[in-house]
């Protein structure tokens, strides 16, 4: 099997049809073009994102802080799953307890699911935290 030889062309001006036979008869294939913009810079291209859920930006503007009606909605999903209960009837309680996403929507089961990877995150805090056995309670009545 022949080796793959990859070279990169930085270009100034749009590439003349001399440049594509000069390329072809070197043995060359094109394999891939790349685009590039200038764009203004807004926070959300500058790589500002929004807190993980379960926090917010303290009024510092500097810290991250707790953001109690999420780390509640955390705590209820936490203790559903540990029921084995479904996202779809998670989904349904959430709802049912008046809590919405933070973009003020209605829980569905897809944003249940996408809670998985901050859940693995703060797991750890949310069972050592003091409302952990009353949030278990609670999800035991499920």
């Amino acid at each position: 099997m022949a080796k793959i030889e990859r070279h990169l062309d930085i270009l100034t001006a749009p590439p003349s049809p001399e440049y594509f036979r000069q390329k072809t008869s070197e043995g060359w294939t094109l394999a891939g073009i790349e685009w590039q913009r200038e764009i203004e810079i807004t926070a959300r291209n500058r790589g500002l994102s929004s807190p993980p859920f379960g926090t917010r930006v303290a009024e510092d503007r500097i810290h991250l802080v707790g953001d109690p009606p999420e780390m509640e909605v955390l705590r209820t999903i936490m203790g559903l799953i540990v029921k084995e209960i479904s996202f779809s009837t998670i989904a349904e309680e959430l709802n049912l307890r008046g809590h919405l996403t933070r973009d003020g929507h209605r829980w569905t089961q897809t944003s249940v699911y996408c809670m998985l990877p901050r859940l693995i995150e703060i797991g750890p805090d949310i069972i050592k935290h003091e409302e952990w056995p009353r949030q278990k309670q609670l999800a035991s009545k499920h």
